[in-house]
C-alpha cells in the first residue's frame, strides 16, 4: 500500500475529522519506500495540524482503540513508534506496507 492507497482509506473510514488529520498527518512522516515506522511526537502533529495537544492526544487513543495505530515500541521520555494500519472491523487487518 503506497500513501494515496492510505489516504484513500483514511477517506472512506467512519474516523472524526480530527482523527483523520492527525491520520493523515502521521502517514506523511511514514519513510513508504522502506516500510518504516512513524513516531512524531504529540507536539509535532499537534503544532503541523493547528490542532490543541490535548485534542492530538485524544486523536491519537481513538486511533489506537480503532486499530489504526499500533504502538511498537513504547519508552519513557522518547516518541513511541507506532505502525499504520487499516482496521479488521472496517476492511480486514492490513499493516500499512510499501508496494
Amino acid at each position: 500500500m503506497n500513501l494515496f492507497e492510505y489516504c484513500a482509506e483514511i477517506r472512506k473510514s467512519t474516523l472524526t475529522s480530527p482523527d483523520k488529520l492527525v491520520l493523515r498527518t502521521l502517514a506523511d512522516y511514514k519513510n513508504w519506500k522502506t516500510d518504516g515506522e512513524v513516531w512524531p511526537s504529540q507536539s509535532t502533529i499537534a503544532s503541523d495540524t493547528s490542532l490543541s495537544r490535548r485534542r492530538v492526544n485524544a486523536a491519537f487513543q481513538n486511533l489506537k482503540e480503532a486499530g489504526w495505530l499500533v504502538p511498537i515500541k513504547e519508552s519513557v521520555g522518547t516518541s513511541t513508534r507506532y505502525k499504520l494500519m487499516v482496521p479488521a472491523q472496517e476492511y480486514g487487518e492490513i499493516e500499512v506496507s510499501s508496494s
